[in-house]
This record gives structure tokens, sequence and C-alpha cells, in this order.
């Protein structure tokens, strides 16, 4: 295999023009990869010029247009890949088949006596067609299946008196157009202060988590879709400065609906905003145990509304 300086000169014969988006600028990795699949003893028979454009599907794939030529054999052939990548790596082979399969120029047999003798092939061998067959590709359809993280910033408004706000991380195995994930969030303690039927302060400690689908669909280079969620809601309740006040914790199931918007930032990464509207399934009240008896101060049962806004990173 061919390295370093070896490589470059390995591939002189070779003229590509690359046009593609901003997120693609993989020119130096197709060159470098038709390089490492020559042999170091390979010695072009014709000069190629490669013509290659690069778009973006509605999809958000990558689609190559490819166009080799030869002296005069033409070859075009179109590629799409979810990765700017994989499509470098299915451009380098397409070049390097190009450039193995180029008719050399004429040669003449100078043995005494012999006729001159131009591309003859071998005794008993088929001209090999200098297109490359579909079956040699690598598979270059886009994955159907990612795996994402992320994190991001959470709110929730309507569980408590006053809204709480906190970190969530996220998780996700994207389907074509299904979204399946998880989400696990743990907001900043509150301490939330009732004056009926005693004044009484207390601190709220909340953590959620749940599991989500969602179904996509594109919009250029967005994808938005309704999402359903289930999951748990868990809170310790703790008074501050009650006399024999009691601890407690509470969970609670929780079902939600609402909308995920992804705007992609790159081939890698994208931003995320996931607003819904969450319910608890099951009505917990929070109370405490002062001097005149056992005091129900808040009632959980009620709908929020929680968002969430961050970024998440195609990890395969």
């Amino acid at each position: 295999m061919l390295v370093g300086a070896a490589r470059a000169d390995a591939i002189q014969p070779v003229e590509l023009v690359w046009s593609a988006p901003p997120e693609c600028p993989v020119r130096e990795e197709v060159l470098g990869r038709v390089a490492e699949l020559l042999d170091s003893g390979f010695v072009p028979a014709a000069h190629v010029v490669a013509e290659a454009t690069v778009s973006r599907t509605a999809e958000g794939a990558f689609h190559l247009e490819l166009q080799t030529r030869a002296g005069e054999l033409v070859d075009v052939r179109t590629l799409d890949a979810v990765t700017c990548g994989s499509l470098a790596k299915a451009a380098a082979v397409v070049i390097a088949v190009a450039l193995s399969s180029a008719k050399p120029e004429q040669t003449e047999d100078v043995s005494v006596g012999a006729p001159p003798v131009r591309n003859a092939p071998r005794s008993g061998a088929q001209p090999r067609d200098p297109r490359l067959s579909r079956a040699e590709l690598p598979a270059t359809k886009p994955p159907t299946v990612s795996w994402r993280a992320g994190a991001a910033g959470a709110t929730n408004a309507g569980t408590l008196p006053n809204a709480i706000a906190g970190v969530a991380l996220t998780t996700s195995l994207d389907i074509e157009w299904l979204r399946l994930g998880a989400l696990g969030a743990l907001y900043v303690p509150r301490h939330v202060t009732f004056s009926v039927p005693v004044e009484s302060t207390l601190r709220f400690d909340v953590r959620t988590l749940s599991a989500y689908a969602c179904a996509l669909f594109r919009w250029r280079r967005a994808q938005v879709g309704p999402c359903a969620e289930a999951g748990g809601m868990f809170v310790h309740v703790e008074g501050v400065g009650l006399s024999n006040a009691r601890a407690a914790d509470i969970t609670m199931p929780t079902a939600a609906g609402g909308a995920v918007l992804n705007v992609e930032l790159s081939s890698r990464v994208r931003a995320f905003f996931y607003p819904n509207v969450t319910s608890p399934l099951v009505a917990q009240p929070v109370g405490v145990r002062t001097s005149r008896g056992d005091v129900t101060l808040n009632d959980l049962s009620s709908p929020s509304f929680r968002g969430l806004l961050g970024v998440d990173v195609r990890l395969w």
C-alpha cells in the first residue's frame, strides 16, 4: 500500500473536480483513498478525469453524481450515503476501478519478425468490462438505523406553584421515520412556601425518567413530528423549619404528548426542541405533619408544560 508522499505520486493521473456543500469537504480524502486501493507498483494506463457533484436529498442523505472519463470511455454513476465519509469511500472505489480499467496507449511488440500487436488480450481472456457492476460497489444505501445521545436544558411549569428548571440527558434510536428514545431529567431543588392553612416551607427535589416514540417528517434541513411519552416522576418533599415535619417520597406514573423539531447543524450534530404536556396518571397530594395535624399543601395531579432544548450527536 502507498503511504505519505508516495501516495500523492500514485494519484497524479487523476484529475478530480469535487463540487459539494460545505459540510462535505472530502476531496483530499477521496484521493487518499484511491491511493490506498491501488498497489504500490501500479502504473495507470491513462489519465482519468473525475467530476463529482454532491447534493443533499429530501431525506437528509448525501447524493453523488460521479462522471469518470478515461480517453473516449465515459462512465456516470449515482450514489447515495447517509454520511459524507461513506460517499467518499464509494467514490474512491469507482475512480480506482476507472484507473485500473482504462485502456492503455497503443503499444507494439518489438520482437524481430513479429507483426505489430495493439492492445491484444491475453489468450483465453475476455476483455474486462471497464464499468464496475453494482454488485462490486460497496453498499452505499443510507443506513436505516442510527443511534444518538445528547443533553438539553429542561423546564417544567405547572407541577409546582413555581416553574422548575434542570438538565436532561437523552438517547434515541432512529429507524427511518421512527424515533424511539429515553430521557431522564434532574431539576434544581425548589423551595415553596405555603401560607394556608399554616405557613409552611417545603423543599421539592424532582426527577423524571421516561421513554418516548416520535414520528418524523422531513422539512428541508429540519425534521418535525408528533411524540408520545410514558414514564414516571419522582419527588422528594422535605419540610423546612417545621416542627415535627416529615419527609415524603412520591412516585407518580406520567403520560405526555407533544412534538419534536430537529435542525441539522452538521452531518453528525443536530439541535432539537421538544415541548410537551405531561399529566400524572395517579393523583398524589403533598402534605406535612405539623403541631396542628396533617396538612395537605399541594396536589401534583394537574398537567404541566415541559420543554427541552438541546443538541445530540450521532454515535453510529
